[in-house]
């Protein structure tokens, strides 16, 4: 009599069996599984960057460091112009089309336009800087300058993540930022105090550190896209442009991209202009914390971005519906225990990872956890529209919580410091996912949330 394998080896030989093949289960199957490791290694990483900069610069300094790169990203706006998203989306087009001129053409026109933003914004970060100088101190305007050149590596890696996720290489595309950069990060900081006898962190320093490491993670991400472009390409196709529909659908998407940064950024700039640098320190590490529970929402984005374009396109309704129904179900399970956790233990583990200093931001984190789990839980209404074609609605929506946020961040830091900054932000996630919930639901007729909020109500006829 033969002995019955585990439940827990047939499962996993069921999974492994699941993702073999080149079917739409298999292929989602394996981007999800790398997906969740990429993203957990990324967490990871990002834990021990802040974790290293919080003790080695202590609040102040890591307050220095945050205002300076929250900053630079805020000014890289221009740089990029929406093309990331917009690369995704036409690359996924172009390759179910087969026209390999077309994708061609949208790589270089989009590489071309960041180059010569880049240099605009260069010069003008750099007078900004030099008008800022005689307000700061030397630190934070040495920081500043460092950061000036992190905008340009930084673009232009996002546009070779966005080509590779294009192709359907999900998880090549988000390891030169997600991965590498961080993770050479972390390593030349540990052997810089390992090897260099009386070496003292600086946020100037380490700003410089993060520039190396985002050269070589930019390297390392154009060889993989070398690597994985489609074979028709390597004949070096004729470039087809479609400059003009690429303007105005990238116009929406870079106005939608830089609103979202500016929700992200917009407590941590106002804490830097109307409170301490210890204060932007406490409350930039509340933040990392609290993206955890946006993770699951993140891996969705970057897995089903191709599809959702993909099926679009091909007026697929009926799978476009099933595909971001379970995506959003799936976030909603794997938020809820976060959320629960960050509630009861939240300043245990801001004591643990950054010390006594940062355990007094508690009320914070759970007013930012709270934000981010009920956006959340509306799914992947931005990437939807913007997959879809209604750039213009995505961006009405961001623009009205981005208005909402800096009015609320006037209003409520100088009177509630970091708990006030928590507030804004986490009001207006909430406002911009409900607005674009409903845009997805009366242009599409799509529902994207985990949990039917609104009456599906049918507008095709």
């Amino acid at each position: 009599m033969g002995v019955s394998k585990p439940l827990f080896l047939m499962s996993l030989q069921r999974l492994y069996h699941l993702t073999r093949g080149d079917g739409l289960r298999a292929q989602l199957l394996r981007g999800g599984m790398g997906s969740v490791g990429v993203k957990i290694g990324q967490t990871a990483l990002a834990f021990m960057v802040s974790v290293v900069l919080a003790r080695t610069l202590g609040a102040a300094g890591f307050g220095v460091y945050s205002f300076a790169y929250a900053l630079m990203m805020v000014l890289a706006i221009p740089t990029q112009l929406g093309l990331p998203q917009l690369v995704v989306r036409e690359t996924a087009k172009a390759q179910a089309k087969g026209d390999w001129g077309l994708m061609r053409g949208v790589w270089r026109w989009s590489t071309i336009g960041v180059l010569l933003f880049t240099l605009v914004i260069a010069v003008i970060t750099a007078i900004i800087v030099a008008f800022m100088d005689r307000g700061i101190s030397q630190e934070k305007s040495s920081t500043l300058l460092f950061g000036i050149v992190l905008v340009p590596l930084v673009a232009l890696g996002n546009l070779r993540g966005a080509a590779l996720r294009g192709l359907r290489r999900v998880v090549m595309g988000q390891l030169p930022e997600n991965i590498i950069r961080p993770g050479i990060f972390i390593v030349f900081i540990f052997l810089s105090v390992l090897v260099l006898p009386g070496f003292s962190l600086t946020p100037a320093i380490a700003m410089g550190v993060q520039v190396v490491a985002a050269i070589i993670a930019f390297i390392i991400g154009a060889a993989l896209l070398m690597h994985s472009r489609p074979i028709e390409m390597m004949d070096s196709p004729m470039p087809v442009y479609e400059s003009r529909q690429w303007i105005n659908a990238a116009v929406p998407l870079a106005l939608v991209s830089g609103l979202q940064l500016i929700v992200g950024y917009t407590d941590i700039l106002m804490l830097g202009l109307l409170g301490t640098d210890q204060e932007v320190g406490v409350y930039r590490a509340v933040v990392q914390v609290s993206l955890l529970i946006g993770l699951g929402l993140q891996i969705a984005h970057m897995l089903i971005a191709p599809y959702v374009s993909r099926f679009h396109a091909q007026d697929d309704k009926q799978r476009l519906q099933k595909i971001i129904k379970i995506s959003a179900q799936v976030v909603f399970l794997a938020t809820v225990p976060l959320l629960v956790f960050f509630i009861f233990f939240g300043d245990q583990l801001l004591i643990l990872l950054f010390g006594a200093a940062f355990g007094t931001a508690y009320v914070a984190l759970v007013i930012l956890a709270l934000g981010r789990f009920a956006s959340a839980t509306l799914g992947p209404v931005g990437l939807v529209l913007q997959m879809t074609g209604y750039e213009k609605e995505t961006a009405v929506g961001v623009a009205f919580a981005a208005g909402l946020n800096i009015a609320l961040n006037f209003i409520l830091i100088p009177q509630f410091g970091i708990n006030g900054a928590a507030f804004s932000t986490a009001i207006a996630l909430v406002v911009s996912h409900a607005v674009l919930h409903r845009f997805v639901l009366f242009r599409l007729d799509i529902e994207a949330s985990a949990m039917p909020l609104f009456k599906l109500v049918s507008v095709s006829n």
